[in-house]
């Protein structure tokens, strides 16, 4: 805090930019405000040559600070900012004896205090300006009183300045802690949305790796395209499109147009209805498109008939798809938890994109499915108000108070310094219920509860009963009226107690203050040079602390635009964030799939893979099965290595395989990286089988053992996978084949072998 007092401050953050953005505009209008009102009383409180200087002088300040409203270069509104406070203090010169209610005293203490908020960004140019006018005014002082006097006023002059400083350091203090916990929240929210968003993006690939990789590969390895296979390249391109392709899909398109030039499963003959144009969400666009093909291709599958009905419309502003098929239907409770169609592709990638699928069917009765989005520019609710707003306004609102609240204890304490010497009772009862009500505010500012209800009144009429007890005791001479100790202490204790109602009843009570300063003069006959001269001090005192309350009203109104840029801000720190990572994965699950997947799918594609090849099929069904792997890996299961395993088993009994598996032993934990080389080891020998084939899982309480064995196999050349800790044998003779995988590891790696060594038999025979 201290370095604050004198040195430059740090790259702000948004809440801070405004603040420093809404401080020069108090600054300047509160100088050209005040100013120019205590110029006007001053020429009528002045005579003689004391009237003209205040005339000149303060006619010049006026225009200066005009000139600086229309926007100047840093360093010239610097030098004239230093030029005109130096003339206004040094003023005193021309002004006589200098008083609490002299126009040089005034126009310095507004040029010293106010500069700490025109320049906000730059402490040492505030402080250059601050000393200007404090040196100007005391060489004008010197001139026209004695060097104690002056001296002592000069003193007051700095401490005023320094609080002044001291206030704005609290603020910005509390602008830049409300960045940085922002800051910190945001980051936290940051992490939350790339783990979502990766969690979302990992989903929606698996689901499209679903529809697209996974089930061409699992048509050609059930002999799909035996008969046909004309639509084969086509639609192995379309899979590679889909897996090169970005997740992220944005703006509107017109999903009717989309139905009409998607193309679907060559086995079903779709009577297509469908009324346009229906604009949606590209994201929602995409979900339903996919889940339409995937539903399309259950059809094909499980339906037992080759035609089906896709209509789609709009309600009002809901638009609508359905797919209609009159097979043999299903019960959709009963589906196993490894059939992933419905539950993902279909209902699942519609939720994450913000629309529905409801599967409506029963044995017998057929199946329809039913998409419902929200059309692209219905009406939106309106957004909730923002918490962040409401946040920068309640921390700088508690900062402000915290900084004039220093203010208060200062004045109180210089009060009690210089005003309790030779005081009477009354001053100094008034001055022991002003500690009272310091020590009050100051306990519920420090343990954060709010100055309202029954305490805020009982203090105010506190401040009320002490300006009612010092009334016989106050001088009506205006210049030991305005030097008088409380007066702008009183100003300082209404602006903590009611700085968080109505600007109105802050600038009544204020008015109130000064009505009482005139009463005092008006009742002793005082004339208009007196009564001008005890409202220079309300403009230079009361007027300022008002306005100092309506700098609270621009900070407040600044609240909302510093959130909206940290909100914006932020937005593209995360969208920036977001699409990093997820670009990462993208390439990292492309990398993946390039091994096999794309190579299968590119042959096939341009025909340099025959799908009617054994071989071909069996390189389709293993990789069918490692998707299935994946899909499996995000369900919750008891035993997770065996669910992940059934799942991939799966597709060899779709192929005609009869697989045959024993378990024996309680799960066990492990890697999920192990799990895979383990159920990929075996699962290469059980997807080469042409027609039986035998799976033997073996869990102690330190070791997993799978094996598994088939008597017709065929030779796909695909190495078998590696693990640091997964150990894996094979061994083939006369067509056969085992494959045992062994966790963790229980004798070093061997040296490579090569090609031709087959593996221990004793180890197979375990």
């Amino acid at each position: 805090m201290w370095r604050g007092l004198i040195g430059d401050i740090r790259t702000p953050g948004s809440s801070e930019s405004r603040l420093f953005a809404v401080a020069i505009r108090f600054g300047l209008l509160a100088k050209l405000s005040t100013i120019s009102l205590c110029t006007v009383l001053g020429v009528v409180a002045a005579t003689g040559t004391a009237q003209v200087a205040v005339g000149l002088i303060g006619t010049s300040l006026v225009a200066w600070y005009l000139l600086r409203l229309r926007g100047l270069p840093d360093s010239t509104a610097l030098l004239g900012d230093m030029l005109m406070a130096a003339l206004a203090g040094a003023s005193q010169a021309w002004l006589g004896p200098p008083s609490a209610v002299s126009w040089g005293l005034r126009t310095a203490f507004l040029c010293a205090v106010i500069a700490h908020y025109d320049w906000p960004r730059r402490a040492r140019s505030a402080w250059a300006v601050s000393l200007s006018a404090i040196g100007g005014f005391a060489a004008g002082a010197l001139v026209q009183t004695p060097t104690p006097e002056a001296v002592r006023l000069t003193v007051l002059l700095v401490i005023q300045t320094t609080l002044a400083r001291v206030v704005f350091i609290v603020l910005r203090a509390t602008a830049r802690a409300v960045d940085q916990a922002h800051e910190r929240v945001a980051e936290q929210q940051r992490q939350a949305a790339v783990v979502t968003a990766r969690r979302l993006a990992e989903r929606e690939s698996l689901a499209t790796l679903h529809d697209t990789a996974c089930t061409t590969l699992m048509m050609v390895s059930t002999g799909a395209a035996e008969s046909d296979s004309s639509w084969l390249p086509a639609r192995a391109r379309r899979d590679l499109e889909a897996l090169q392709q970005r997740t992220e899909v944005t703006g509107v398109v017109d999903l009717a147009d989309l139905l009409h030039e998607a193309e679907f499963d060559h086995r079903v003959r779709l009577d297509i209805d469908v009324s346009g144009p229906l604009p949606t969400s590209a994201r929602a666009a995409s979900a339903i498109l996919y889940g339409l093909r995937e539903a399309v291709v259950n059809v094909a599958q499980h339906a037992g008939t080759d035609v089906a009905v896709l209509r789609a419309g709009r309600d009002d502003d809901t638009v609508w798809v359905e797919l209609v098929d009159q097979g043999r239907g299903f019960d959709p409770s009963d589906l196993p938890a490894r059939h992933r169609g419905i539950a993902d592709s279909i209902q699942g990638r519609c939720a994450m994109a913000g629309a529905t699928a409801a599967v409506s069917s029963a044995p017998g009765t057929g199946t329809t499915i039913r998409w419902e989005v929200t059309a692209a520019g219905s009406p939106a609710a309106p957004p909730p108000p923002s918490n962040l707003a409401r946040f920068i306004q309640q921390r700088m609102f508690d900062g402000y108070r915290a900084g004039l609240l220093c203010v208060v204890l200062v004045e109180l304490t210089i009060a009690c310094v210089t005003g309790m010497i030779g005081a009477g009772s009354r001053d100094i009862l008034a001055w022991a219920l002003f500690a009272v009500v310091g020590a009050g505010l100051s306990a519920l500012t420090l343990l954060r509860r709010p100055i309202a209800g029954p305490l805020r009144w009982i203090g105010l009429a506190v401040v009320a009963a002490c300006s009612v007890i010092l009334t016989p005791a106050m001088p009506v001479d205006p210049p030991a009226l305005g030097s008088h100790w409380c007066l702008g202490l009183i100003g300082w204790y209404v602006l903590v107690l009611l700085l968080d109602l109505r600007l109105p009843i802050i600038g009544a009570v204020l008015a109130a203050h000064a009505a009482w300063l005139f009463g005092l003069i008006a009742s002793s006959g005082g004339g208009v040079q007196d009564l001008a001269a005890v409202a220079l001090v309300a403009v230079g005192v009361t007027g300022f602390q008002f306005a100092v309350a309506a700098a609270l009203v621009l900070i407040r109104q600044s609240a909302n635009e510093a959130a909206e840029v940290a909100e914006r801000d932020e937005a593209m720190r995360r969208q920036a964030a977001v699409a990093a990572h997820t670009h990462a994965d993208h390439t990292r699950r492309y990398a993946e799939l390039s091994r096999e997947a794309v190579p299968l799918l590119t042959g096939l594609a341009d025909g340099t893979l025959d799908p009617n090849d054994e071989q071909t099929r069996t390189r389709c069904a293993i990789e069918a099965a490692r998707m299935r792997v994946l899909f499996a890996e995000r369900d919750a299961a008891d035993d997770t290595l065996i669910h992940e395993l059934r799942a991939a088993i799966d597709v060899a009994e779709r192929r005609g395989v009869t697989v045959h598996l024993a378990v024996r032993g309680k799960p066990l934990g492990m890697p999920r990286d192990v799990r895979r080389a383990l159920l990929q080891a075996v699962l290469n020998g059980v997807l080469t089988a042409r027609s039986k084939a035998r799976i033997t899982v073996l869990r102690t309480e330190s070791h997993v053992r799978l094996s598994s064995y088939c008597d017709d196999a065929v030779d796909t050349g695909i190495p078998q996978p590696s693990h640091p800790d997964v150990d894996v044998s094979t061994d083939s003779e006369g067509g056969a084949l085992w494959v045992q995988a062994t966790w963790p590891r229980t004798a070093p790696r061997p040296p490579a072998a090569s090609s031709a060594e087959a593996p221990p038999r004793t180890l197979l025979s375990q």
